[in-house]
């Protein structure tokens, strides 16, 4: 039996024999030309192979009847072994000198060839080097093709070439870079217990060997990771690490990325002000240096921020700039991050159609590029759309998919996410006590791990559920907990809410006076915000206070804004309102018919219970 030393399989004497008959009845020229092929590979370019054996042209040679036992067309210039075996035993046949001269001359004429476009064909340059024992020319065609795998989201490619090329790094500078370079590899495949080991493993030695750009970019990075598990503490000592050598670095794309990671570090802890402020710092620095990249992305966090304070039509704006600009500069994942934050604004402002059509832009590019973390959130974007037009079961596949992805991934972040989300599938599924039972789930993982805005909407979640199913009391204390967070966090359109929500409560449990002052306080927020739906909600809670003073004027202003309303959503609240107010039955009559049409296309938890109040009523 012989062994191949090419990737050492065994062949039984039997097949061999047979191999070699085949062989041996074809001509010495023969049998030397396809042994130089098969060092090519299973199939190989006949455009190398003439260079490799100086001969103009290999077409007519192949051509020839002789080779038809072996090889096989596979295009005008590509033939292919007819059976790999046939290839391995060619390959395993030869003297191991002689194998490695092969590589070497294979790997020169490829240099030749495609000394034009290099980076598409660095892979099998490398891998001839490699097997040549040309160190030198290894080392730069691995990390060529490392980084056009990286380019191309090829992420295991990538992987595997930077592993290879870990065995030429002599010095103190390649080891650093190449670990470095190791670490975004692992991240991007959401292997981040082996990211951070690479990133902190080699920090010292860059610090030792005043590789200040490495030693910013791997604390930095790596803080990021800790951030999204909710290790702040950590994180903040990366950060001032990498802080403190920041002065030595001169490359502003290391400076921006500072300003970038701790201003997302600040977002993921509730410090919008903050987070504002890194933000518009790396876009700074990012459009002075004419770095298109990340000032989209700095523009789209920029946006992230202007959403979540109200400023719904400066984040929109950011968010198309954004897009635009990773669009023309052909960055791909960033710009399916720029598809979902725009998402998020439409499906906030119930622009349903746009938001879907962003959602799934994202994950298809994070599909096909290996986003694992991108397709977790679009699952759970879309889990919510999809939740929001009745779909329950999609939604909660979804929201399941999203949390073992997440879980996978040691993700904090999205897994509190995806147990939120459930927790308000069950709700609108009128599973209240599985609802509160998640609510509570999510809380006490959040005590650990601190995600305030998190945090701020579970605590309102599970509030309003109270306050639905008629536990007013109980509610108040999870809203209280969620507008503190608000106001300290800078919150403000979730602010408007809570004030509004406790303003509803307070009028149930007939503190008129308390109801009347936090509604005010919720009309003046909305309106700074621009929060329509807000400003209405306050609208209807002044005239039902006015109705207790002045029944007429309060049924009166109420039916005025029937008139002017265009949602079906909010016809039959008002008119929901108007019964509770007066109890005459053509406002129940028309409150309940709307509401029903309403049920039967979203099923949506709040309308089933006003649907069973308003038939008992």
């Amino acid at each position: 039996m012989i062994r191949l030393s090419s990737d050492q399989i065994e062949i039984p004497d039997d097949i061999q024999s047979m191999i070699m008959s085949r062989i041996d009845i074809l001509s010495e020229e023969v049998r030397s030309i396809i042994k130089t092929a098969s060092v090519l590979g299973k199939k190989f370019s006949t455009v190398i192979l003439s260079l490799m054996l100086k001969r103009r042209d290999m077409k007519e040679e192949l051509s020839k009847r002789e080779y038809t036992e072996v090889i096989s067309p596979l295009g005008e210039l590509t033939y292919i072994f007819r059976h790999a075996i046939i290839r391995d035993s060619l390959y395993g046949l030869q003297m191991k000198d002689r194998l490695r001269d092969l590589h070497v001359l294979a790997g020169e004429c490829m240099e030749e060839i495609y000394r034009k476009t290099p980076e598409q064909h660095s892979g099998e340059m490398a891998f001839h080097f490699e097997n040549g024992r040309i160190e030198e020319k290894a080392k730069k065609y691995l990390l060529m093709a490392g980084k056009h795998a990286l380019k191309k989201f090829m992420m295991q490619n990538a992987l595997d070439y930077y592993k290879r090329v870990l065995k030429y790094a002599k010095t103190p500078d390649d080891e650093v870079e190449f670990h470095e370079i190791l670490g975004n590899v692992y991240e991007h495949l959401g292997r981040w217990d082996e990211a951070l080991e690479e990133y902190f493993s080699w920090c010292g030695k860059a610090f030792e060997n005043k590789l200040y750009k490495n030693y910013v970019g791997m604390n930095t990075k790596g803080a990021a990771l800790l951030g999204q598990r909710g290790r702040f503490a950590e994180a903040d000592e990366k950060m001032e690490n990498a802080k403190r050598v920041l002065d030595l670095v001169s490359e502003s794309l290391t400076i921006a990325g500072y300003y970038n990671i701790n201003g997302t570090l600040a977002y993921l802890k509730g410090d919008l002000k903050n987070a504002l402020e890194n933000y518009q710092r790396f876009l700074e620095i990012s459009e002075k240096n004419e770095m298109k990249v990340n000032a989209g992305r700095a523009k789209i966090n920029i946006g992230m921020i202007q959403m979540m304070q109200g400023s719904i039509s400066e984040a929109e704006k950011n968010y198309l700039l954004g897009i635009e600009t990773l669009k023309r500069a052909n960055e791909i994942l960033t710009l399916g991050q720029g598809y979902m934050q725009l998402g998020n604004l439409y499906f906030m402002t119930r622009k349903y159609a746009k938001a879907k059509r962003m959602y799934l832009k994202r994950l298809v590019i994070s599909r096909k590029y290996g986003d694992r973390q991108g397709e977790a959130y679009s699952l759970g974007n879309l889990g919510n759309l999809v939740k929001s037009t009745g779909n329950f079961d999609e939604a909660l596949d979804s929201f399941q998919k999203c949390y073992v992805i997440s879980e996978e991934m040691g993700d904090m972040n999205s897994m509190i996410l995806s147990l939120h989300a459930m927790a308000n599938l069950y709700k609108e599924r009128t599973m209240v006590d599985d609802a509160l039972e998640m609510y509570d789930q999510a809380l006490d993982m959040m005590k650990e791990y601190a995600f305030r805005e998190h945090m701020m909407n579970t605590y309102k979640n599970k509030g309003e559920v109270l306050f639905a199913i008629g536990r007013h009391r109980d509610a108040i204390e999870p809203i209280s907990e969620a507008l503190k967070i608000a106001k300290k966090d800078g919150f403000k359109a979730d602010e408007a809410k809570l004030l509004n929500s406790l303003s509803r409560i307070w009028f149930e449990l007939k503190d008129f006076s308390l109801s009347e002052k936090l509604n005010a306080e919720s009309y003046e927020e909305a309106t700074k915000v621009e929060d329509d739906r807000v400003s209405f909600e306050c609208e209807v809670m002044k005239n039902k206070l006015l109705y207790l003073r002045d029944a007429d004027a309060g049924e009166k202003n109420i039916l005025e804004m029937t008139k002017r309303c265009r949602e079906d959503e909010d016809l039959a609240f008002l008119y929901l309102t108007l019964f509770k107010m007066t109890r005459r039955r053509e406002y129940r009559k028309k409150s309940v018919a709307i509401y029903r049409k309403l049920y039967k296309k979203s099923k949506e938890f709040e309308q089933s219970l006003f649907i069973k109040y308003l038939e008992e009523a």
